[in-house]
């Protein structure tokens, strides 16, 4: 049982390691979204999913020890929460597994905050760009009152070349 808490908790730490180094790939993304650096941006996105990827793998790795120690959690790399793992723990709770609980959190809400925020940015990017690709394919056409849509307050949209996927 100790073996497999030493385990668990070298695991949790290198969970945190692998949320860091999101953390810092989400902050340089950011940047490159402001540069417009669209090469850096791929490769940004190919380490986004390999951490992705480790974290998962760690995931079932947990609930295999888990399993290997005997514990009857219920869970799946789906459903694996930090929390209920510990609910299912005996109470070998220390403090160093309290801060790498509290420590795992704190990351986790910032990667969700960075890619939430870099999400929003690239949104609204694409909506001024899809605003001045609709301003600059309609500056040719004359404006005549007639070709205006006939049941009031309903407009046509301008057909848009860019389509929003994040």
């Amino acid at each position: 049982m100790e073996n497999g808490l030493f385990c668990i908790v070298s695991m949790l730490q290198e969970k945190l390691v692998l949320y860091h180094s999101l953390i810092d790939v989400l902050e340089q993304e950011k940047k490159s979204l402001i540069a417009s650096d669209v090469e850096t941006l791929w490769q940004f996105s190919d380490q986004k999913q390999k951490y992705v990827r480790e974290i998962e793998a760690l995931r079932t790795r947990m609930l295999a020890e888990l399993d290997h120690m005997g514990v009857d959690h219920g869970m799946n790399a789906l459903t694996f929460r930090v929390e209920r793992m510990f609910a299912f723990l005996p109470n070998q709770r220390d403090r160093l597994m309290e801060n790498l609980q509290r420590a795992l959190l704190t990351a986790k809400t910032k990667v969700h905050a960075l890619s939430r925020a870099n999400k929003n940015f690239v949104e609204e990017y694409l909506s001024v760009l899809d605003e001045m690709i609709a301003i600059i394919t309609s500056a040719g056409r004359n404006a005549v009152p007639y070709e205006r849509p006939r049941v009031p307050g309903r407009q046509e949209r301008a057909n848009l070349l860019l389509h929003r996927e994040v």
